[in-house]
């Protein structure tokens, strides 16, 4: 079961045995480095070499059942419905650990995301948003209004879109570059409907976050970009503006449709619904899985160039992107 790594992060050296149990794990890319969780033992393994150093596990962070975990600039985030592990990657070969508690009235926490600001969303079961500040060791949360139940909470650097379970999709935060689809470049404090897709009859089912632009995935297989095309992240072509605040079409060939969208800082790894992984956006480190020193930029949707396998788990962090491939079709 080989693995396969692009951008600001050595090659994978997990052996077949890491590689097994991590295929079968919750992961999260982050800033240089990979999170892997068993969710039956709550065992963390951080692969962290982004200065060189080895991998190191944290046996135990105290969850059983472990649901979700997400990445920080320098942390990761396990939860198990109810309560919060905290992990401090302090020098890549040791961790420190936390803990918060999911305060009373909010569900079991399903989805997590972080922003540079240190603000953590949640998604419970019921479909609520929730929003807490990893700095308030209260663990108090303030509960975000949308018209449905949410089924997906996408976080970037200053910015979050929300993906509603009748297909409506709500931004909120920064919006310098037209983040967040909404037409204006006005930042927004609330979440605010992405009114143009509802008009054109688009059913959005899943999203992601760069740094400053956001991927919107129809439930047509179709990808809408918005934001800052800073480096070809909108995968618009190469004659794209340098930002759009309304949500875009993203070109691709009659063949291919969107089955997984997942953005770095300034990149996007996709997997089509036939399984293929393709790459756009910043090549700075490699990321996209082109030659660094001739494509800077990836401007459109290009193929990956390194594997012809369908990779079973792909792992995309701020400026690298981590393929496991088998036969364990990608969630």
């Amino acid at each position: 079961m080989p693995s396969y790594s692009f951008g600001f992060i050595a090659s994978s050296t997990m052996d077949d045995e890491e590689l097994a149990s991590a295929s079968a794990a919750l992961n999260a890319g982050g800033w240089g480095f990979n999170a892997f969780v068993r969710a039956c033992d709550g065992t963390l393994t951080i692969d962290a070499r982004r200065v060189g150093c080895a991998t190191f596990v944290v046996r135990d962070v105290g969850l059983r059942g472990a649901v979700c975990v997400a990445c920080a600039r320098d942390y990761v985030v396990v939860c198990d419905g109810a309560r919060v592990a905290r992990v401090f990657v302090v020098d890549g070969s040791e961790a420190a650990l936390t803990w918060m508690d999911i305060p009373q009235g909010v569900g079991a926490v399903v989805e997590l995301g972080i922003n540079d600001d240190n603000c953590m969303y949640a998604r419970d079961d019921a479909g609520k948003v929730w929003v807490f500040d990893m700095d308030d060791v209260s663990g108090s949360a303030r509960a975000l209004s949308v018209a449905a139940p949410a089924r997906r909470v996408a976080v970037g650097s200053k910015h979050a879109i929300i993906v509603t379970e009748t297909g409506a999709v709500y931004g909120m935060g920064w919006n310098l570059y037209g983040t967040l689809g909404l037409g204006h470049c006005e930042d927004v404090d609330s979440p605010t409907l992405i009114s143009s897709l509802e008009r054109a009859g688009v059913d959005v089912v899943d999203a992601c976050c760069g740094s400053n632009f956001s991927i919107l995935l129809s439930s047509t297989g179709d990808a809408y970009a918005c934001g800052s095309n800073t480096d070809g992240a909108l995968g618009l072509g190469p004659n794209a503006p340098p930002s759009t605040s309304t949500p875009t079409l993203i070109d691709v060939p009659d063949d291919v449709s969107w089955r997984r969208l997942r953005c770095g800082a300034s990149h996007v790894v996709a997997t089509s619904t036939s399984g293929a992984l393709y790459f756009w956006g910043s090549n700075a480190h490699g990321q996209c899985d082109a030659d660094a020193t001739t494509h800077m930029v990836v401007h459109a949707p290009t193929r990956a160039r390194s594997f012809a396998e369908h990779p079973s788990m792909v792992v995309v962090g701020r400026w690298h992107a981590t393929a496991v491939v088998g036969n364990r079709p990608i969630p």
